[in-house]
């Protein structure tokens, strides 16, 4: 989904340029030059995307660290346990869509629901500045995943009901979670660089997440429920229960060029 790195071109400089450096731009290579010269475009916050300006001082780490402020200072919850454990038990436990449940179903909370950070991830490729100035600009739309989205282990497909009903958000409105770990999310960025800069566009976010244990059987039939205990076929599995941070239906995230160099 990283698509598109488009180029406004200013014809008087990249004339005057084009011999100093190769004029090539090959977007399926690891490396992608940029001859270009625009505006610049200042941070601004649309709900739930806040775009940044490159800073030299700003390198993905540091992203990090803006958005465990920003957790700080926004996403204070207050949790109620019971509450979070029945919903919980409720989406877990009863029939699915395809007819199975968890016989003899229990849960155990092993680490209750936190927000935390999702790293800094690339979302283009490696961008270098060949000319004097070089505009950026990234129109495209991205998936945002929660940090245990991929693991082996059972994925609790809970969505967000339970973290809904166990946890409120207490110092700012328009907060919520997303139904699944994935979130897709469209994207209008720009921004200036200088020759010689390289790096990459990253995007930082935040989710909600809960270290669960199930203990019970797979079934779909009585036979199976009945003979759960008795026969042994009981098991234990743990995974995350996650969902990614929403504020006003999109990804709570920053967006910013990262500098490699």
């Amino acid at each position: 989904m990283r698509k598109v790195l488009f180029l406004i071109t200013v014809v008087g400089l990249l004339a005057s340029l084009v011999s100093a450096a190769p004029t090539c731009f090959n977007s399926n290579a690891r490396k992608q030059e940029v001859f270009t010269h625009a505006g610049h475009r200042e941070p601004h916050d649309d709900s739930g995307i806040i775009y940044l300006p490159p800073a030299r001082s700003r390198r993905s780490s540091n992203l990090d660290t803006m958005m465990e402020e920003l957790i700080r200072k926004e996403m204070t919850t207050t949790f109620r346990d019971s509450n979070y454990l029945e919903s919980l038990m409720a989406k877990v436990c009863d029939v699915d869509a395809s007819g199975d449940f968890i016989a003899d179903c229990e849960i155990k909370i092993l680490t209750e629901p936190k927000i935390r950070v999702i790293p800094t991830k690339s979302i283009s490729k490696e961008i270098v500045c060949t000319t004097v100035t070089c505009h950026i600009g990234l129109e495209e739309s991205v998936s945002v995943s929660t940090t245990n989205s991929l693991e082996v282990s059972m994925s609790i497909t809970a969505g967000a009901k339970p973290f809904g009903v166990g946890m409120e958000f207490t110092v700012t409105t328009g907060y919520g979670f997303s139904n699944t770990v994935e979130e897709s999310v469209s994207l209008s960025y720009g921004f200036d660089l200088v020759r010689g800069d390289s790096g990459y566009i990253g995007m930082v976010s935040a989710e909600v997440s809960a270290y669960v244990r199930v203990e019970g059987c797979r079934c779909n039939n009585f036979l199976c429920a009945i003979q759960c205990s008795s026969s042994g076929l009981k098991i234990t599995e743990d995974g995350h229960h996650e969902a990614v941070i929403l504020k006003d239906g999109t990804p709570r995230s920053y967006v910013s060029f990262v500098y490699t160099n």
